[in-house]
């Protein structure tokens, strides 16, 4: 396939300080915006139709990055998110690895056949230079933040004790999740949803944004690099979630709940009724004033366990006092 006027999106790319602006500019208006990176994984999804060898190359590691559907509904869903997204992370040409450097040729490709490139461009990496910057975190304070992908209740812990305001956290692993996902989220209270969950987080940041008009950033291993710091080591991270698939994990939930009479009992038989058996549910009763605390008492379940707080704690704190009495290998 010939390519027609390949685009050279480099030139584009805004530095960190621009992108900061403009997440600090759209959380004091109110206004939405979408951050997600298109990296290996993206790209191998995305042009699978040009290059199928990278596609291949990539297959191994398809599942960990979230990539649990077909190659067409994922393209598809990927080319949407592409179109829509207000910032885009694309790898640079002057990359160390020779995967980041060759990504970049094969963007600059993808773009020519698609015949696209987006208004704003970053680099792929924005978000783990965001974690070492003091502005990013001095935009947070203040803010209602949702943690969201594999590591998302580990991590709030960490953002808690440094005095952030996280009001919720919930798992998104694959592209089934996706749509349960959005909807989850389009009813909770955040300003800042900060999601770390490969291909799916990819596609759901822009539609959650402008639904919401609210901020949603694809945060990716920046989430990783918070938890592990100088420990941080992807080829690990991936092989102890392969060994992972192979093995049983006993599995924490933690549930927050404040007057939530009118959902709590389906939202407790939906959690009791998954398929997997090996968990615990940790519900934490954050000072209601209706009948949460009769609908709980009456829970005859060994897997349940129920704190009652005397007085309302916000969910912050109830999240981290529950996930402070959890047993379980996965949280």
């Amino acid at each position: 396939m010939v390519i027609h006027n390949q685009p050279n999106y480099q030139e584009k790319m805004l530095d960190l300080e621009n992108v900061l602006t403009l997440m600090e500019d759209a959380l004091q208006n109110q206004k939405p915006l979408s951050l997600g990176r298109y990296g290996h994984g993206e790209l191998a999804y995305l042009g699978w139709t040009f290059f199928p060898e990278w596609t291949i190359l990539f297959e191994p590691n398809s599942a960990y990055a979230g990539a649990t559907e077909s190659l067409t509904t994922i393209k598809k869903e990927l080319d949407t998110a592409l179109r829509t997204t207000d910032i885009v992370g694309f790898h640079a040409s002057w990359g160390h690895a020779w995967e980041d450097r060759e990504t970049a040729k094969l963007t600059g490709q993808l773009l020519g056949y698609l015949n696209f490139i987006p208004e704003k461009v970053c680099s792929a990496f924005i978000t783990h230079d965001m974690i070492t910057n003091p502005q990013f975190w001095t935009i947070l304070k203040g803010r209602k933040i949702a943690l969201i992908g594999r590591r998302a209740a580990e991590a709030a812990p960490l953002f808690i004790k440094r005095g952030f305001n996280v009001t919720y956290t919930r798992v998104l692993e694959g592209f089934e999740q996706i749509e349960d996902a959005y909807q989850d989220l389009a009813s909770r209270d955040w300003d800042i949803a900060l999601v770390a969950a490969g291909i799916p987080a990819t596609i759901l940041a822009p539609r959650l944004a402008n639904h919401t008009n609210r901020v949603v950033i694809d945060f990716g291993h920046a989430l990783d690099k918070l938890i592990d710091g100088e420990n941080f080591n992807y080829s690990k991270i991936l092989m102890d979630w392969k060994a992972g698939k192979s093995k049983n994990y006993f599995v924490s939930m933690v549930m927050a709940v404040h007057n939530g009479e009118r959902f709590l009992e389906e939202a407790l038989e939906n959690a009791l009724a998954q398929s997997y058996a090996d968990f615990e549910l940790i519900i934490v009763n954050d000072g209601s004033s209706d009948s949460t605390k009769q609908i709980l008492d009456q829970i005859q379940d060994n897997r349940v366990q129920v704190i009652h707080l005397e007085k309302n704690q916000g969910a912050a704190n109830a999240l981290n006092l529950g996930i402070s009495q959890a047993r379980g290998d996965w949280i």
